[in-house]
């Protein structure tokens, strides 16, 4: 279990640990109440689908196959949401119960990504070299 952060260095630390965490995970969301409820929708119009064509569970009542539907969602929602994440460091924990073991709670954050939002530039280098080729000529 971990410690509370009570000096600068233990704050640094745990504030590290979260950006590492949201660096490596880029979960969508805060939390589940987030999520566009829309979104929930058509997720589990998708899963519907791959449960109505899965042979498996073809002959299951509907019941179950709502419960895996159902379950499909949590374990959706628990991947794209920071606080029902494992922790990055520690998997047996979510993040939500080491912000807790912190006496701390995700409010909002901001994550970067390299050439996030750049264009790439599709350069034909056959033709660049054959250009260069002309010009030495």
């Amino acid at each position: 279990m971990y410690e509370p952060a009570t000096d600068a260095e233990a704050v640094k630390a745990f504030a590290y640990d979260c950006c590492l965490h949201i660096a490596a995970f880029a979960p969508q969301y805060i939390t589940q109440a987030d999520v566009d409820p829309a979104y929930i929708a058509e997720q589990t119009d998708i899963f519907k689908s791959q449960v109505e064509q899965d042979e498996k569970s073809a002959s299951k009542p509907q019941n179950v196959k709502d419960g895996i539907v159902q379950g499909k969602i949590k374990k959706h929602l628990a991947s794209i949401c920071f606080v029902d994440q494992p922790f990055v460091k520690d998997p047996s924990v979510t993040v939500a119960e080491f912000l807790k073991s912190h006496n701390s709670a995700a409010v909002n954050y901001v994550r970067y990504e390299v050439g996030e939002g750049m264009e790439k530039r599709n350069d034909d280098f056959a033709a660049e070299v054959a250009a260069q080729m002309n010009m030495g000529k």
